[in-house]
């Protein structure tokens, strides 16, 4: 029995021997995937199948180095901006790279890819955008299945800016003065609708894209050229719409109306909150507290006079309306232009307004509405002149709200940077040669770089036109774009058919005041 023992002992040593020199000896690829039968993963990678490290939001787990990372650090791309015609080579850099990753920007890969493995780097061209603008997508594809994705990592720019012919979508209406936007319909797709005042009364249409027309008369009050906003109310998925006479009563009160959807009966049901003292001038959408419920702003003056501005904040609270009203603020003012922003940056939106002082220069008001009364805020001195039009929009990229105005004149355009040492004062002058009288000063990003630029638009009816796209360049400064020539109309820029690119809604009028072309728009054309 013993000598069995030692017999089959001495007959397995040879073969041991020889497995343990053969291992010892390989260096194939074909080795490691036989080892991989002998040793087990790691579990202090978070790359391994039998792994205790779990990676916790933002992190993500690096399979190079089996530890949880930071996601947003992991990848870097320079330049991460690109006209849409791109073509042009990026350095893609990552903790990530391997020889086999495949880089694709908005869905495209990288042609041809170079990598640099002591640099962590992947050089290569971008593609031309796939028909979009702004922010896309950034994957790293590993050849084991694995990807990260950078979400929004790479912006592709409409430039050059380019826009198709115009399409008229409704002709034969009176003057229009103002154009808003929403998903009036509530359609799946988002589509945004049209709504227009005009001095026939407010005017609907739906997005041609689901509905060429409006499934149903709005039951509001016509040839008056009633104020419009669009209100948001949270929970609701439509907007409600409110309207504001500008022609004031026996009892010098102008009254308001709001359309609210009645989901029972699937239409649109006239309410009337209340009225407020003199003729209405101004009216917009404000949610002041960003609970997705909006305010309503009413500026209203006593009839014929030039003084004197009421503010009343109608505000919605378990789906009724309630008005407060505030005739002491703005004594021997009249509001010209009026807008909103957190310009004091405590993360409540603020009013801004151009009032005319009486008597007096043109001057900057603020107010800040906390849900219970109105509180003028500080602003800062404006420079001399009559401000006819203002805006706000972060024009330095220091995250603080910034504001610019226009004037009477011909030129110049004055921002205010809103610096954390105080307000800095700065101009710049545009091409024009008709007098800013009547204007839209407009924040947008028209060229999809994430920074908001500006869209001035003189449309004083017989008075000549002019329209002009002001580029920001993230630091305070801006550089002219010309757009087509605007019949004297309102100008809005906005995604009207979803594909991203900016349009141009327009609604055009002659020297007398008709449209003989309607209300059309231009489509963003994809370089």
């Amino acid at each position: 029995m013993h000598l069995n023992r030692v017999i089959m002992n001495r007959q397995l040593t040879p073969s041991k021997t020889l497995l343990a020199a053969w291992l010892s000896l390989c260096s194939t690829s074909a080795c490691d995937a036989l080892w991989k039968g002998f040793t087990s993963p790691d579990p202090r990678s978070c790359a391994s199948p039998m792994s205790e490290l779990i990676c916790q939001a933002p992190q993500v787990c690096n399979p190079n180095s089996g530890q949880c990372e930071d996601g947003p650090g992991l990848l870097s791309l320079n330049p991460n901006m690109m006209p849409m015609s791109a073509g042009q080579p990026v350095e893609v850099t990552s903790s990530l790279l391997t020889k086999d990753t495949v880089v694709k920007i908005a869905g495209q890969a990288l042609l041809p890819p170079l990598f640099a493995p002591a640099s962590n780097q992947i050089k290569g061209t971008v593609a031309k955008s796939p028909g979009r603008c702004g922010p896309v997508d950034v994957e790293l594809l590993r050849s084991d299945g694995s990807m990260f994705k950078g979400t929004g990592a790479f912006t592709y720019t409409f430039e050059p800016l380019t826009v198709k012919s115009p399409t008229a979508l409704l002709a034969g209406v009176g003057s229009i003065s103002k154009i808003l936007l929403a998903n009036l319909d509530d359609d799946p797709g988002g589509n945004m609708d049209v709504l227009l005042r005009t001095a026939t009364g407010p005017q609907a249409i739906l997005n041609p894209v689901t509905n060429p027309t409006f499934p149903q008369a709005l039951p509001i009050v016509a040839n008056v050229d009633q104020h419009i906003a669009i209100a948001r109310i949270a929970g609701k998925s439509r907007s409600t719409l409110v309207f504001g006479d500008t022609v004031a009563d026996a009892m010098a009160r102008s009254s308001i109306t709001i359309l609210t959807w009645d989901e029972t009966r699937l239409m649109y049901l006239p309410k009337s909150p209340g009225s407020v003292p003199g003729q209405i001038k101004h009216l917009l959408a404000l949610d002041s507290n960003h609970d997705g419920t909006d305010e309503i702003v009413i500026i209203s003056q006593p009839t014929a006079a030039q003084t004197n501005s009421t503010v009343t904040m109608m505000y919605n609270s378990n789906s009724t309306w309630y008005i407060y009203q505030n005739n002491s603020l703005l004594v021997n003012n009249a509001v010209i232009a009026i807008t909103t922003g957190d310009i004091n940056n405590d993360k409540i939106e603020d009013l801004l307004m151009t009032t005319a002082n009486q008597p007096g220069v043109t001057a900057l008001y603020a107010l800040s509405w906390d849900g219970v009364h109105l509180n003028p805020i500080p602003t800062p001195a404006s420079p001399q002149g009559m401000f006819t039009a203002v805006a706000t929009g972060d024009w330095d990229g220091d995250n603080r709200v910034d504001i610019a105005l226009t004037t009477g004149s011909v030129n110049p355009i004055f921002t205010l940077l809103n610096k954390q040492s105080g307000w800095s004062t700065g101009l710049f002058n545009t091409s024009a040669t008709a007098t800013f009288y009547q204007t839209e000063l407009l924040s947008y990003d028209v060229n999809c770089d994430r920074r908001p630029d500006l869209v001035v638009n003189n449309f004083t009816v017989g008075q000549g036109n002019w329209s002009g796209i002001f580029v920001s360049d993230g630091k305070g400064g801006f550089s002219e774009r010309r757009i087509p020539p605007i019949k004297l109309g309102p100008l809005l820029p906005a995604d009207l058919n979803g594909d991203s690119l900016p349009d141009l809604l327009n609604a055009s009028s002659d020297s007398a005041g008709a449209n003989p072309l309607g209300f059309q728009f231009m489509l963003g054309n994809s370089p």
